[in-house]
């Protein structure tokens, strides 16, 4: 038994290295050859934007290809549209900060309207009402393991115009406009606000420079901001009702203070009502006639930020109210 069981390794272990030589005879390498450098063309001149065309058409972009690969062996089908091509945008020639806008597979051209054009100038950092070159190429990638490759670079001056930053839109989690705002009244980026949400609820935010903000897009970042594309839809935790909501875009992160209660006292008592769908706290009164009264309102509120997680435990906090 020992004997056989030695013969039947010998002979297993033999066709196992047949079975490699074979392999390794029948492949055959197959190279990509290299294609023609990607020229740019398009934007020429002087782009002078104006806030009183936000739809007009500022810019055109196209490059030359046709997206299709050749191989060394023509009897093998090459993929079409096989690169992944990326415009980027760039304050300086050397590409140092770029913004990346991803190309769909095929197309040869990029069209930039004077509003979109301007909100990604204020996203490079850009001064209103100033020129100053703007340069633009393509790259490409056709693997994980190859190295990119760029198109040649165009430069164009472009002056912007500036927007107020005052007030911003929430959106729900399909980028649909909402009722409710955040406010910036010093347009120091730091936008304040109630917000009445379900528990969980999914949402974005946006300036009115059409820049987008979102979850950093990184797990156990929920209270985390950025406006870059791989960003995720912020959320609110778990417990339903009225959220004084703060997004600080120049730090990146955001908090929730749910407000639990609010109680009036003074020359008016009484326990506050909150309508989530009309986002409002409000205390029914009678009075004979119009009068001047003196008013406190204070109550007690669960603060969810970057310290904390969505699912708690909150920071204990009291809410209280000031002003005429």
């Amino acid at each position: 038994m020992k004997i056989f069981n030695i013969i039947r390794t010998a002979l297993m272990s033999g066709a196992f290295i047949m079975g490699l030589a074979s392999c390794e005879s029948d492949i055959e390498p197959v190279y990509v050859i290299p294609s023609d450098d990607i020229t740019l063309g398009g934007a020429t001149g002087e782009i002078i934007l104006s806030a009183n065309n936000p739809q007009a058409l500022a810019m055109t972009i196209y490059w030359s290809g046709d997206g299709q690969l050749s191989l060394d062996n023509s009897l093998i089908q090459a993929p079409v549209n096989a690169a992944e091509e990326t415009l980027q945008l760039s304050k300086d020639e050397q590409f140092s900060s770029t913004i990346d806008l991803t190309v769909e597979k095929g197309v040869r051209s990029k069209q930039f309207l004077c509003e979109e054009l301007n909100s990604l100038l204020g996203r490079l950092g850009y001064t209103a009402d100033e020129k100053a070159p703007l340069y633009i190429r393509v790259r490409s990638v056709l693997a994980a393991n190859v190295e990119p490759t760029y198109s040649s670079v165009i430069k164009v001056m472009v002056q912007s115009y500036r927007i107020h930053l005052i007030l911003g839109t929430v959106l729900d989690k399909d980028w649909n406009e909402t009722s409710m705002k955040l406010a910036s009244p010093e347009e120091n980026g730091i936008y304040k606000g109630f917000m009445g949400v379900n528990g969980w609820t999914n949402w974005w935010f946006r300036e009115a420079n059409n820049v987008v903000w979102g979850n950093l897009g990184e797990s156990g970042k929920t209270f985390f901001a950025s406006s870059a594309d791989d960003h995720w839809n912020f959320w609110f935790p778990d417990p339903a009702g009225c959220y004084f909501t703060t997004l600080n875009t120049v730090e990146g992160w955001w908090s929730g203070l749910h407000i639990e209660n609010l109680t009036v006292s003074g020359d008016i008592v009484g326990e506050m009502t909150y309508n989530m769908k009309a986002n409002q706290w409000t205390l029914p009164i009678n009075l004979t006639s119009a009068s001047t009264v003196s008013i406190s309102i204070k109550g007690q509120g669960s603060l969810y930020n970057k310290e904390t997680s969505d699912m708690g435990p909150a920071i204990q906090q009291n809410v209280a109210f000031g002003g005429n």
